[in-house]
């Protein structure tokens, strides 16, 4: 005996069958499309992470940029006031100086001590004796005499002068003009 089956189940079958290979793949092309997704999702992570590096590398550039326009504002400054020194200096007729003799001390005082106006002062009254007390420095210069004795201090550390602490003496090491 063989059933026949009714048209209706076969044709279900047949749908069934047929809906069954779509979602078969409707469910591999959503695959594909969550593969896809995590790739991108990984793509963003891995952008996101170099733009972090990125960004503190720049902040890190911007400290940079501050701290050099800091100095070079103070550089800036310390010119100035060897320009408002020379100004000082020239506009005195009593100090005769040549100009390549000034130019001279500034060259040394920018190379190895930079931005010393008393430093100046006090090469400037070396030249004139080889060696001078360092109250009568004080004296001559009108500075303070602390100002006075950094600045001694600071021309030793040069090579610019040989002090003695206890006779207190200052002689010039080599002329510079």
């Amino acid at each position: 005996m063989s059933e026949e089956k009714p048209p209706e189940i076969d044709r279900t079958i047949e749908s069934l069958m047929e809906s069954s290979s779509a979602l078969i793949g409707i469910v591999n092309e959503l695959n594909d499309l969550k593969s896809e997704s995590e790739k991108k999702d990984a793509r963003i992570q891995e952008l996101e992470a170099k733009l972090a590096e990125f960004s503190n590398e720049q902040s890190g550039i911007l400290e940079e940029k501050e701290r050099l326009e800091k100095e070079l504002n103070s550089i800036t400054e310390q010119l100035n006031k060897i320009s408002g020194m020379y100004a000082d200096l020239s506009s005195k007729e009593d100090a005769k100086i040549d100009v390549r003799e000034l130019l001279s001390i500034y060259v040394v005082l920018l190379e190895q001590v930079f931005a010393g106006q008393p430093h100046a002062r006090v090469l400037g009254l070396l030249h004139g004796v080889p060696e001078m007390n360092r109250t009568d420095i004080t004296k001559a210069s009108g500075m303070q005499p602390a100002v006075v004795l950094r600045s001694i201090f600071d021309l030793a550390n040069a090579n610019l002068v040989d002090y003695d602490q206890e006779k207190e003496h200052v002689r010039l090491v080599r002329k510079l003009y």
